[in-house]
């Protein structure tokens, strides 16, 4: 019995929304399968979009993951509130029969908080589009799928069950080095570097 995390997609003008209900549902051992290729179109950001986009600023650790499944509102209006925007036709169609588009849900350990309704020491689940499902890897281009063990900082929109999702696919994503926060998607992000040091003031303004 494996869990897989389902996330219902809505609509939105400022921020993505993403639920997320978990449920469990029986699996078997599947061959090796070749990879999927997805084709999301997520927005894209400077700095004081994704600053004032973000429901929540936060650093922190991952420590866990599970597969996912985003449920998308075929009326939303990016990516992120629909993830069958930018697929082809037989992309859709396969993710609708599948029951809507792989994912994997991360649980962030919460270290420092620049802006939202979450305190340090709080876990925190993040979707992010792609990742294996019943034994098939699907790729999202441009996404870069945290990993466990890592230090990052996150520019987060919330969704009505309190799951986050990456603003931007993998624009307001950065991961931790010594002592500063580093893209992971030049191609997208809008911010080089972020000091850690200056984490906790930017939301502050200028």
């Amino acid at each position: 019995m494996n869990a897989v995390h389902r996330a219902p997609c809505a609509a939105l003008v400022a921020s993505a929304v993403l639920g997320a209900l978990l449920t469990g549902c029986s699996t078997k051992e599947e061959p090796e399968h070749q990879g999927v290729a997805l084709e999301p179109d997520f927005p894209s950001y400077d700095t004081s979009g994704l600053v004032g986009d973000a429901d929540a600023i936060v650093t922190g650790t991952v420590t866990a993951s599970e597969a996912a499944v985003l449920t998308p509102d075929q009326g939303g209006e990016s990516a992120e509130a629909n993830p069958l925007m930018g697929l082809s036709e037989e992309e859709r169609r396969h993710a609708m029969e599948e029951g809507g588009v792989p994912a994997t849900a991360f649980t962030l350990a919460v270290d420092t908080v620049a802006k939202g309704d979450i305190a340090p020491g709080d876990d925190v689940v993040v979707i992010q589009t792609g990742g294996v499902v019943d034994g098939v890897t699907h790729e999202a281009a441009g996404v870069v799928l945290m990993s466990a063990g890592t230090e990052y900082l996150i520019f987060a929109g919330e969704g009505p069950g309190g799951t986050f999702h990456v603003l931007g696919g993998p624009a307001g994503l950065y991961q931790g080095t010594a002592d500063s926060f580093e893209q992971v998607s030049p191609e997208a992000a809008p911010f080089d570097e972020i000091p850690a040091a200056d984490v906790e003031t930017l939301a502050d303004g200028p």
